[in-house]
């Protein structure tokens, strides 16, 4: 059977640098593989877009995309499955990307798309996926050193690799998870809570990252991930700080210890010693792998579900932290606090005061320093 008798008209169009074939799942309706061979680019995304979309219109709306054979990324790449994603959606569908490159995979975490799509080891494991209802078992891989993982329920998945654990929810959507939060998932907060708590949030705007990655062969992102991310994940984690999403250039973390002065203290120490790291680790790096940061801490209240503390209400808080991150970059500054944190413990801080600088009409500070 070829690719016109499944989707009549597929293959009145070719392009050389980019293959595809199909595949029909019986037995599953609309369920469709498509086996892409080459390289999807500003050039050829439009042919491929035009071959999805014939299919999407010829009733195949549970999509396996077969990546094994393709060896390029790029935005066009990214964003032209994400069209798809929002096409099947609304009709009921889904998209699966299976035996996707390591390497390729590192692109799409590194750019913050890590789980915004569904992946699988192979196409059997595709197909399982549409074949049931449940969204178990959920396969994906670590964020730290890109393992296969595999959830068989709702719960906590650690990777026996690296000890990174991840929380998974009923609909099988993936959040890294902190040692207090594994211990909610676990039972010892309902399911479903909610609660309000004055936290302390950072923003580490990594310069530059997603960029230099793009510069650089495939192979090196990962390297920057598990290694340059050390120093960063590292000193967060040292002063009992939760990790939290990264998105381009940027990674967050909070503290919320019932101790709101600790929590400003820890998160302003942290901080301070993510920049001492950095520099020293820099001095063993070749001048084009290196990399600089700021850094905004913010603190005020926040909502937040108890069972999965990622999902919590830091909407405010995270865009303070972001106008504090860039006007660190304006004013070549590397840390810069809002008045709430330096509220604390003031004489803890050694600070100095940003003049004619603002964030809701209140000073700003660059931290310096903290006092034992």
């Amino acid at each position: 059977m070829n690719n016109n008798d499944i989707v009549p008209g597929f293959d009145d169009q070719k392009d050389d640098s980019l293959n595809i074939r199909l595949q029909k799942i019986d037995g599953i309706p609309g369920c469709l593989v498509l086996y892409l061979t080459g390289y999807i680019d500003t050039y050829n995304s439009n042919y491929f877009q035009k071959r999805v979309a014939k299919a999407i219109e010829a009733g195949f709306t549970k999509l396996i995309f077969h990546r094994g054979g393709l060896n390029l990324v790029s935005d066009t790449d990214i964003g032209s499955f994400t069209a798809f994603l929002k096409a099947v959606k609304p009709l009921g569908g889904d998209l699966v990307m299976v035996e996707m490159p390591p390497k390729v995979y590192e692109v799409y975490q590194l750019l913050g798309f890590s789980h915004f799509f569904n992946y699988r080891k192979n196409v059997e494991q595709g197909v399982a996926f549409f074949k049931q209802a449940s969204p178990f078992p959920k396969i994906f891989r670590c964020t730290y050193c890109s393992e296969f993982l595999e959830a068989k329920r709702l719960g906590v998945v650690r990777c026996a690799h690296c000890g990174s654990s991840f929380s998974i929810n009923a609909t099988g959507e993936v959040s890294q998870k902190s040692e207090i939060e594994v211990n909610h998932a676990q039972g010892k907060e309902t399911y479903g809570e909610t609660t309000t708590r004055e936290i302390t949030v950072m923003l580490v705007n990594i310069i530059d990252y997603a960029s230099l990655c793009e510069r650089m062969p495939l192979d090196v992102p990962r390297l920057l991930n598990q290694q340059y991310f050390k120093p960063v994940h590292e000193s967060i984690e040292e002063f009992a700080g939760n990790i939290g999403e990264m998105i381009g250039d940027r990674q967050s973390a909070y503290w919320s210890g019932k101790n709101n002065e600790e929590n400003a203290i820890l998160a302003c120490r942290a901080a301070i010693t993510m920049i001492n790291r950095i520099i020293k680790d820099s001095l063993n790096r070749p001048l084009e792998q290196q990399f600089k940061v700021n850094i905004g801490i913010s603190t005020g209240k926040a909502v937040f579900m108890m069972y999965d503390p990622s999902l919590i209400a830091v909407g405010p808080l995270k865009n303070q932290a972001s106008i504090l991150v860039e006007l660190a970059k304006s004013l070549s500054k590397k840390i810069l606090i809002d008045h709430e944190t330096y509220c604390k413990m003031p004489n803890r801080l050694k600070t100095q005061q940003v003049e004619t600088k603002t964030v809701k009409d209140l000073p700003v500070y660059a931290l310096l320093g903290v006092y034992k």
